[in-house]
């Protein structure tokens, strides 16, 4: 199935090197010997559970035993190879892999002093055909277009956000973070006492659970949507407008947006289902229909937006 290529602000996988840093992260610096390099000349990537690097560029990644994993680069071209796992504790062992996907490859254009993360699409549990990543990435410190600044503290799994004089903490994960196609744009999964989408430094509607997945940005850079999952069931949220709650979402199928900015998901809705369309129903059928439905929608997107490009 076509997929559109990742563009020139998607991509660098970056692993950054901390002094005192916490134990949960494993560091390392994919930076030849030789000069010093400032922070706005290298690029970083962060990775976190499920997934784990092997490799960038031929060469191992190491300290992989951890949850989180920051690496640095310089600009420039870089394959990452990685792999999705599931971690099981025991009295014996810190973890040992109880699943363990075929290597992902993900090739990347790594910009001069921009922020990257790797993350997996799909769910961990699906067979392997369906398991892919993506890399989202776009500048750091992070110029808002309302007048923030946005600052990822990856040692720290912490945010700030500044306008002005006031400062705002938040705590995140570090795959929790999403810059839009167009890099001019951020949104991100915070919690203080609840979590909430905060978005150009601008704060979503707070909600309880923390399964607000999946998060996706329209192909404009214009709309966000993300997917909470609580009590009452699913709800879809685009642009903090609520549509639902449905009493489930496909897990694996895609969600995004039409060329219309219309979000496309597949939900049951009253025992049915069903691909929607914002708030319509396009169509009804079996499971495998609907996913079906709704892969052949994404492949005449993708395909109607590379044609654009020509």
């Amino acid at each position: 199935m076509p997929r559109l290529s990742v563009p020139v602000c998607v991509g660098s996988l970056v692993l950054l090197l901390v002094s005192g840093c916490t134990s949960q992260y494993g560091f390392n610096r994919m930076i030849p010997e030789g000069r010093e390099h400032t922070a706005d000349e290298v690029a970083t990537l962060m990775v976190a559970a499920p997934l784990r690097v092997d490799s960038v560029d031929g060469t191992p990644v190491e300290n992989l035993g951890e949850d989180r994993t920051v690496i640095e680069l310089l600009p420039g071209e870089h394959t990452v190879v990685s792999h999705v796992f599931q971690r099981t504790d025991s009295l014996y062992t810190d973890y040992y892999e109880t699943f363990r996907s075929e290597p992902i490859q993900n090739r990347f254009t790594a910009r001069p002093g921009w922020l990257y993360t790797l993350r997996v699409v799909h769910d961990v549990h699906q067979n392997l055909e369906v398991i892919r990543t993506e890399v989202n990435g776009g500048p750091h410190p992070f110029e808002s277009p309302n007048g923030y600044t946005t600052t990822i503290q990856p040692e720290e799994d912490t945010v700030v956000v500044k306008r002005g004089g006031e400062l705002r903490e938040y705590h995140l994960r570090p795959d929790d973070i999403y810059y839009s196609w167009d890099a001019r744009h951020l949104a991100f999964l915070a919690h203080t006492d609840q979590y909430m989408i905060v978005r150009d430094g601008v704060e979503g509607t707070p909600f309880e659970s923390s399964e607000a997945i999946p998060r996706v940005w329209s192909w404009d850079s214009q709309h966000f949507a993300h997917v909470i999952r609580d009590d009452r069931g699913v709800t879809v949220m685009v642009d903090e407008r609520p549509m639902g709650p449905y009493q489930a979402m496909l897990i694996g199928a895609e969600v995004f947006f039409d060329l219309d900015n219309r979000l496309i998901y597949a939900a049951k809705k009253q025992d049915r289902w069903c691909m929607m369309r914002d708030e319509e129903v396009l169509m009804a059928g079996t499971k495998e229909d609907v996913r079906v439905a709704v892969e052949e929608n994404l492949d005449a997107v993708v395909n109607a937006l590379m044609s654009r490009k020509k």
